[in-house]
């Protein structure tokens, strides 16, 4: 092995040590936890709780790898506080698996909905980019278990091509779990996560969730006509970087298309087969999304974070912003 192999290896392992915290969990901390899940995550979590960085849920979160590019993470916590979490997410395929807790709903992206209930179980695939958002009410409590895959850092050839296969569209699928699977998911969540042992169960886990999605993946196969080509893949992730690079711009359906070589109607009809939403709602949840990481982070005004996404009016901007998130820019602002 050369020494530039042997660098990025040790980098890798590095980046993804096993993750453990107990007690108070603040949104800062939810933040670096969804970060290390998802490297090209950017949204955040509003908190109504006073203070610059409260916690928003106590109990524990254990994440750790079974392999390279598959990671699991098991949580336990209950909401300290009501909070509303909107984040976009890059390609990765996602077996999520509530153990316990309320029903509650996560929207994927507008045009895809994520519903969990104890004992449920789904299969959630990003197709290049996707914006989560869902509502946490003060109280609740859930055990959770999610499973994640990274098509571009699987190593494994075959389970590479799976996964590829997966996240060519954006979308949701209900799964079946057996009992023996359910069985060795409380397990997990309820065992010590270090150690040969319970890596080995991990492990075991993980295997039955990917044959799983395989499985999935076999029984709902997507025709030939519904495929992108590499082109057609090529020219929507442009029209995806020319939005996210200039959100306040107005952005058209006729002037994107212009840029890119496509048809006005082949782009307002293949676009949300890759990111599972339409252009002009991918563009004014970028435009949500930008806002309020400037406010958050960099500390923008309400009147910039206006002027910044477009918006010549800051009444609109606000009525915007509340309709996205819930809450008004200046209570983000003020937390």
């Amino acid at each position: 092995m050369d020494a530039q192999k042997l660098e990025n290896g040790n980098s890798h392992r590095v980046e993804h040590e096993p993750l453990s915290i107990k007690g108070e969990i603040s949104t800062a901390k939810v933040t670096e936890i969804a970060q290390r899940l998802n490297s090209n995550f950017r949204g955040g979590l509003s908190s109504k709780a006073n203070g610059s960085n409260p916690a928003v849920y106590r109990g524990s979160i254990d994440m750790f790898e079974i392999a390279d590019g598959v990671r699991i993470l098991t949580s336990s916590v209950a909401a300290s506080d009501a909070a509303r979490a909107a984040a976009r997410l890059s390609r990765s395929s996602t077996i999520a698996m509530m153990l316990n807790g309320p029903e509650f709903d996560a929207t994927l992206s507008r045009t895809s909905g994520l519903r969990m209930r104890q004992y449920s179980a789904s299969l959630v695939n990003i197709a290049d980019t996707a914006i989560l958002s869902n509502e946490i009410e003060r109280g609740q409590t859930a055990e959770t278990l999610l499973l994640q895959c990274d098509p571009d850092k699987i190593t494994d050839p075959q389970m590479a091509e799976v996964f590829d296969q997966l996240t060519r569209q954006t979308d949701v699928r209900r799964l079946s779990m057996s009992k023996r699977v359910w069985q060795a998911a409380r397990a997990l969540m309820d065992e010590p996560k270090s150690g040969l042992v319970a890596r080995l169960k991990a492990e075991s886990l993980g295997l039955e969730l990917l044959a799983t999605a395989v499985s999935e993946l076999e029984s709902k196969a997507q025709s030939v006509d519904a495929r992108l080509s590499v082109r057609d893949r090529a020219a929507l992730i442009l029209v995806r970087d020319m939005i996210d690079s200039q959100p306040a711009l107005p952005h058209t359906i006729v002037n994107l298309s212009r840029e890119v070589g496509m048809s006005p109607a082949s782009l307002k009809r293949k676009l949300p087969k890759l990111f599972g939403t339409s252009v002009i709602a991918y563009r004014r949840d970028m435009r949500m999304l930008h806002a309020r990481q400037g406010i958050e982070q960099e500390g923008w005004t309400v009147a910039e974070a206006a002027s910044f996404v477009g918006y010549g009016h800051g009444s609109n901007f606000s009525t915007a912003f509340r309709k996205r998130f819930g809450v008004s820019p200046g209570s983000v602002r003020r937390n």
